[in-house]
């Protein structure tokens, strides 16, 4: 008997992308600068406001006086990577990489864009 799977031809499955909603606004933006999309689910970026040697649990646990994580997400993945190469200590390696150019530049070795 043979099966017949619903996966794509690259048996990547596709994955469901909810939107992320604040209860008392509705729908969030995606947090690029100039994109106006609706946030989805399966693109989430927590960053780490605090010191490297403090352990993320002591941090939770704090309550905000050893630091604290931020929370953001996206629309793609594009606009994900994107923040990721622009922020933090990234940020020194894009910009001497790109002639001091930070906002909107890929990473070393994408390729972004038509031709992908």
């Amino acid at each position: 008997m043979n099966s017949i799977s619903m996966a794509p031809p690259s048996n990547r499955v596709n994955r469901v992308a909810k939107l992320v909603v604040n209860p008392w606004t509705g729908p969030i933006d995606c947090c690029w600068d100039d994109c106006w999309n609706k946030a989805r689910t399966i693109y989430p970026l927590r960053t780490h406001e605090h010191r490297p040697d403090v352990p993320c649990s002591w941090v939770d646990q704090a309550g905000g006086a050893l630091g604290h994580h931020a929370h953001y997400t996206f629309c793609s993945e594009p606009h994900r990577r994107y923040f990721l190469v622009c922020s933090g200590m990234r940020a020194h390696d894009t910009a001497a990489r790109n002639q001091g150019l930070i906002y909107g530049m890929a990473g070393p070795g994408e390729k972004i864009g038509r031709l992908r």
